[in-house]
């Protein structure tokens, strides 16, 4: 599989690249989650983060002050077990370096199975802060 850079004009149907402003107390806080030593951890929502000075300013700016969900997924992924899809769309601040596979959610099938040839993949570089459409 090949992997884009976020800023190929490839991403451009599944989100944006967002102007976040400073980032760095969420990754900082990040910083301090320990790292699972085998599988991946995935927190919807937790207080260190949705009490940060960023994690507000992004639900005022990008949300219009809807109360949102804070969370992080760490780890280290060896297999596609799992996709998911939202109904809304979704901001990720990478925290490090990471691969973020998208497909378009009009080709999920009716029995919700999904070609994973379809997939796509993209390098969303530390620092970075984007938005995933809900498409």
């Amino acid at each position: 599989m090949q992997i884009f850079d976020v800023t190929d004009e490839r991403f451009r149907p599944y989100g944006r690249i967002v102007q976040a402003g400073d980032t760095a107390e969420l990754i900082t806080t990040l910083a301090a989650v320990p790292y699972p030593a085998e599988k991946t951890k995935y927190v919807a929502d937790t207080e260190s983060l949705a009490n940060t000075t960023a994690a507000h300013r992004l639900e005022q700016e990008l949300y219009g002050g809807v109360p949102t969900e804070t969370g992080y997924c760490i780890g280290h992924n060896h297999l596609l077990n799992c996709l998911e899809f939202h109904s809304s769309s979704e901001i990720n601040v990478a925290a490090t370096d990471f691969v973020l596979l998208l497909g378009k959610r009009q080709d999920i099938h009716d029995d919700l199975t999904y070609d994973t040839d379809q997939l796509e993949a993209f390098l969303i570089p530390k620092g970075t802060t984007i938005e995933v459409y809900a498409t």
